[in-house]
């Protein structure tokens, strides 16, 4: 079975030559694997890991990514799409494409969330809130991209940000 047809067969609870691999790496793990498989190639680590899926990033609207820059710490999920876009405020918070912020721990291996818009907002508020169009063309081409390349052979997954999920995550941290 390649990849795909293993994912496919666990996904229909039929029984694969063995179980689907995923795996989500911060920067200094995926550094310590470069050096381990002596390659900076994605790809090549992927496939010596035998990793079954692949990710495709949902990337940043034009109007977010013309103004951010990507986040000095590469933190993953500190920011957006594959650069990990942020705006940094002046306080040092660095701020996502739904005016969540995040800083990062002592350590600058994780992150903690100082601010969400929403956190504590009326029913009025949050009705108003604008969200980033989803529906923007650019946001898209890594996923499309992603999907040519591996279609034949393995599930790609289009990774995105949401507000839904960092709303009751940063509930739970505020």
């Amino acid at each position: 079975m390649n990849s795909r047809e293993r994912t496919i067969a666990a996904i229909r609870l039929q029984k694969p030559d063995r179980v689907p691999l995923d795996g989500s790496f911060r920067g200094d793990v995926w550094s310590g694997l470069e050096q381990y498989f002596d390659t900076t190639d994605a790809e090549v680590i992927r496939q010596r890991l035998g990793l079954d899926l692949r990710h495709c990033i949902v990337g940043p609207s034009a109007e977010f990514a013309d103004k951010a820059t990507p986040s000095p710490w590469q933190i993953p999920d500190i920011g957006v799409g594959p650069s990990n876009l942020v705006h940094t405020r002046d306080n040092g918070w660095l701020e996502d494409e739904y005016g969540i912020c995040r800083v990062p721990n002592s350590t600058g291996l994780y992150w903690h969330y100082s601010f969400h818009p929403l956190a504590e907002g009326s029913l009025q508020e949050v009705r108003g809130y604008t969200f980033p169009d989803a529906r923007a063309a650019e946001r898209y081409e890594q996923v499309s991209a992603g999907v040519a390349r591996w279609k034949s052979e393995f599930i790609c997954i289009a990774d995105q940000s949401n507000i839904f999920k960092t709303c009751c995550e940063a509930l739970i941290a505020i």
